[in-house]
């Protein structure tokens, strides 16, 4: 009986105080000309997160579980074949997102190459790893005192980008891009004295983030970039939503 009474408050509290979540990064500053030969780069900024609640139990954008929010990230880069750019990048701050991208210039002049009226078209398929622990504290009538939870997400992202060169030193580029994630959440409850492994809870859920972006980067000789981004994003994750609209912002080297 006490496992039951123990099992059935762990799903009245499930979506409710410290529900578990994930964040999917909705920052996007990817140039769509890529150079014809070697090179590599460096980065770093400000960028836009969703913060959703995986199992939330209203579908609502004033869900206290679900925010937007700005982290700061990492990227570097690196050009070994044509067109063909590789970048691994990460969120210096909590949202602990880390990932791979391969963009893929397949229309225009390369970067290198690049005039003044040049329209480039690329596509970009990435994989983003997001990591997050928490616990809610459950009633004095439960024999157990808390409940912890961790949770592993993976996603996919796709984007299609489009550009065009102002100017030998500027270009305005953007496009719609998608995410869809899987996460596999585990619950554990706990006591002052133990932790109860044969009341672990597995849950896996499914969710996506859609959306489009407008960049504006401007380069400078020495090979510093300056990069500024609207972003707009809706994040589906059971029954949470986040919607989102927010500005980007990047320094990166050229070497």
């Amino acid at each position: 009986m006490i496992k039951v009474s123990v099992i059935i408050t762990l799903l009245f509290l499930a979506g409710c105080e410290s529900t578990p979540k994930t964040t999917m990064p909705t920052y996007r500053l990817h140039n769509p000309e890529v150079n014809s030969t070697f090179s590599a780069s460096i980065a770093t900024g400000i960028g836009s997160v969703s913060t959703v609640a995986i199992n939330g139990n209203q579908k609502t954008n004033s869900n206290e579980d679900n925010e937007s929010d700005t982290d700061l990230f990492i990227k570097a880069s690196i050009v070994a074949i044509e067109g063909l750019k590789v970048s691994f990048f990460g969120d210096i701050g909590g949202s602990d997102n880390g990932g791979i991208m391969a963009l893929y210039q397949f229309y225009g002049l390369n970067a290198d190459k690049s005039v003044e009226g040049n329209v480039s078209q690329a596509f970009s398929l990435g994989y983003i790893n997001n990591d997050g622990i928490g616990f809610y504290d459950l009633p004095s009538s439960s024999p157990y005192t808390r409940s912890n939870w961790e949770q592993d997400t993976k996603i996919i992202d796709f984007a299609w980008v489009s550009g065009y060169r102002i100017n030998p030193d500027l270009i305005v580029y953007g496009g719609p891009f998608f995410q869809w994630g899987k996460s596999n959440v585990m619950e554990v409850l706990s006591s002052s004295s133990e932790t109860i492994e044969d009341l672990v809870s597995n849950q896996n859920n499914k969710g996506n983030l859609y959306g489009a972006n407008i960049a504006l980067e401007y380069r400078f000789k020495s090979g510093l970039g300056l990069t500024g981004e609207v972003v707009y994003s809706k994040a589906e994750w059971s029954k949470s939503t986040v919607d989102d609209a927010s500005l980007n912002f990047k320094v990166d080297y050229q070497f």
